[in-house]
């Protein structure tokens, strides 16, 4: 049998993990997640600027998500130690799912409000919280400890692809929506034109002629 080069037996021994389907599943769920996450980020920070027009605001939005971890990270990991890690996985999932759809709610009723959009942050930054240390303990539980290594070392390339590709995502709008950004800003340039044609406006504001005669005369009299 002819041995392989240290450093093609540990590529051969991290890829091979992938062979596991339990462990594929896994991986290709947290890359999903991963990729979710950084899209998430970018968006809610660009919808608080839009809303806030303030920077701090942004970073109060993304402090809101990343808050939780360091407040519960200690104690996340004694529950992902005490109860089953998949039942765990499917909570903080289903979790996910119910505040993204509160998010897609909100704005199709037109109801969107910066401190809600803190608040569901908030609420995905305690699902992370428990999902983080309940995949890390599933790798052990569901490999052993002869390859975790390599699966924690897969679990790194998945998240630095999430970290690459995820926030190009919220970047490229679509058509639609630059069409209606478009049209949008179409609808509030008819509407100032129509204020200034108004008859108010008119009324409020003297003819040019006039303005013009009226200077003319204060300058005469001063001279």
């Amino acid at each position: 049998m002819v041995a392989m080069p240290a450093g093609q037996d540990t590529l051969y021994g991290t890829v091979s993990v992938l062979r596991d389907p339990a462990y594929r599943r896994l991986w290709v769920s947290g890359l999903c997640s991963n990729m979710a996450r950084w899209m998430d980020l970018v968006a809610v920070g660009w919808i608080a600027l839009q809303m806030t027009g303030s920077p701090f605001m942004v970073a109060v939005a993304a402090f809101a998500r990343s808050a939780p971890m360091m407040v519960l990270g200690p104690f996340a990991g004694i529950v992902a130690d005490r109860v089953s890690r998949a039942h765990l996985l499917l909570v903080t999932q289903a979790g996910g799912a119910v505040i993204a759809l509160a998010f897609l709610a909100m704005f199709a009723v037109d109801a969107a409000g910066y401190w809600r959009l803190v608040a569901l942050e908030g609420a995905f930054g305690i699902l992370w919280s428990l999902d983080f240390p309940a995949r890390r303990t599933a790798l052990f539980s569901m490999l052993g400890a002869s390859r975790v290594a390599q699966a924690v070392s897969l679990e790194t390339v998945s998240m630095q692809i999430a970290k690459m590709v995820g926030p190009v995502v919220p970047r490229s709008p679509p058509v639609s929506r630059r069409r209606s950004v478009s049209a949008g800003g179409s609808r509030a340039r008819r509407r100032r034109a129509r204020r200034r044609s108004s008859p108010r406006s008119r009324a409020a504001s003297p003819p040019r002629g006039r303005a013009r005669s009226r200077a003319r005369s204060c300058s005469s009299r001063s001279r």
